[in-house]
């Protein structure tokens, strides 16, 4: 911040993460809400970790499992962070 203002970098770059979990976003939804476990996803292939393997940690999915578990979102969140479907 700077005489009253706020700058910021704008990069052009894309977001870069230390660990990637992807899968369909019907199973997110279902991860999301509780219905599916995180851990039994990633056990059953229904999402996997695609990025960054060597910053795993045998400790880090328990924790991703819980901090999820701990952050159901109703279905009326999901419908709000739902991406958009390209026509």
């Amino acid at each position: 911040m700077t005489d009253q203002r706020i700058e910021s970098d704008v990069g052009t770059k894309p977001f870069e993460s230390d660990l990637l979990v992807e899968g369909d976003w019907a199973i997110w939804t279902d991860i999301l809400t509780g219905r599916e476990d995180l851990v039994g996803s990633l056990t059953a292939k229904k999402v996997e970790i695609s990025g960054n393997l060597e910053k795993l940690r045998p400790d880090l999915i328990p924790l991703l499992a819980e901090s999820i578990e701990k952050a159901k979102l109703p279905p009326e969140m999901i419908r709000l962070i739902e991406p958009a479907t390209q026509t």
